[in-house]
């Protein structure tokens, strides 16, 4: 799925007035979170490249299918906080956060974490 995808799906379920720049943003931010507690402790290689308004909207975000829907549940939580309609919010981010633990863990099923010494890293 690509960053423009992403938010296609997102403003589809979900009219709204947030500017692109901001759901970008926040896709930069899930994207961030998910290098760093995800794949960089598997062996993943190289630093996060953060999106920015100006990023090529044809950019592929870091989750892959079956799983991408993620990054939509993630953009209409978002923009209900930012819409102070907090009921909406707090059912949009536990379908969100039920989707993100499926994707992790399959992802730690399916990958080694990185090893020092006797120790894992988590």
């Amino acid at each position: 799925m690509t960053v423009l995808e992403a938010i296609g799906l997102a403003d589809e379920m979900k009219p709204n007035s947030v500017p692109q720049g901001m759901k970008v943003r926040w896709l930069c931010v899930l994207d961030g979170l998910i290098w760093r507690n995800v794949f960089r402790t598997h062996g993943r290689r190289g630093a996060f490249q953060p999106y920015d308004p100006d990023t090529d909207l044809h950019r592929e975000l870091l989750v892959k299918a079956p799983y991408d829907t993620l990054y939509r549940r993630w953009l209409e939580a978002q923009i209900d906080l930012s819409n102070g309609e907090y009921e909406r919010y707090n059912a949009q981010i536990t379908v969100f956060s039920d989707e993100y633990a499926a994707f992790e863990n399959d992802y730690h099923r399916n990958h080694r974490p990185v090893r020092r010494g006797r120790r894992f890293v988590f």
